[in-house]
């Protein structure tokens, strides 16, 4: 079998190995209490099959997208890749016995896609719609509220007020209050629009 038939078989097997790791030993989740550390069964995960199945893959794209300050930190991360593509390419050209000069010339014209590459994943965690988990809440008694949330009016938030809403809808939350940063007439105008009832009054903002 050639060197690229081998390389091939591996991925593919790799590949499968993260299906079967991701679809029967994926990682429970459950909620605790805060203060007594213990298990909160009146609240729970519902995670849909596609998610579980795509979790290695969309798990990177999920948690950079997380981050605590996503415009900075992202392109901070794409940056490194980038410098180690160069790194790994300079090794390359060295190692190389002959024909350094065309591998070098190769590995700079593949730079501008690597760029793109970078450029696209960068759209991609910021601005495509992932598969999520969405909160259930069991408890009859209880309340499910958000006290701190920002939209795209501060600085250090990227959604709508409009998908915020969608958000804690689908995650079935009883409410949540808006807190962006010197811009709450942004905010005022949001609730004056559902006390009119331009949008439903459930989650109420």
């Amino acid at each position: 079998m050639k060197r690229t038939g081998i390389q091939k078989y591996i991925v593919i097997l790799g590949i499968l190995f993260i299906i079967v790791l991701a679809t029967f030993f994926h990682f429970q989740i459950h909620f605790e209490n805060a203060l007594s550390l213990r298990p909160e069964p009146e609240y729970g995960i519902k995670i849909d099959f596609w998610r579980i199945l795509f979790e290695p893959f969309f798990g990177p794209l999920l948690y950079t997208n997380r981050s605590l300050y996503t415009l900075q930190e992202l392109p901070l991360a794409l940056l490194w890749l980038v410098i180690f593509y160069v790194f790994y390419s300079v090794i390359q050209v060295l190692r190389t016995p002959r024909n350094k000069k065309g591998i070098a010339i190769e590995k700079l014209v593949n730079l501008p896609l690597v760029l793109g590459l970078c450029f696209a994943l960068f759209v991609l965690i910021l601005f495509v719609p992932l598969p999520n988990n969405t909160i259930v809440n069991h408890s009859k008694d209880t309340i499910l509220v958000t006290t701190h949330v920002h939209t795209e009016f501060s600085h250090d938030g990227l959604i709508s007020q409009e998908n915020l809403w969608e958000w804690h809808k689908r995650n079935g939350f009883d409410a949540f209050f808006i807190t962006d940063h010197n811009h709450h007439d942004k905010t005022w105008e949001f609730v004056k629009d559902q006390e009119m009832g331009r949008f439903p009054g459930n989650p109420l903002v």
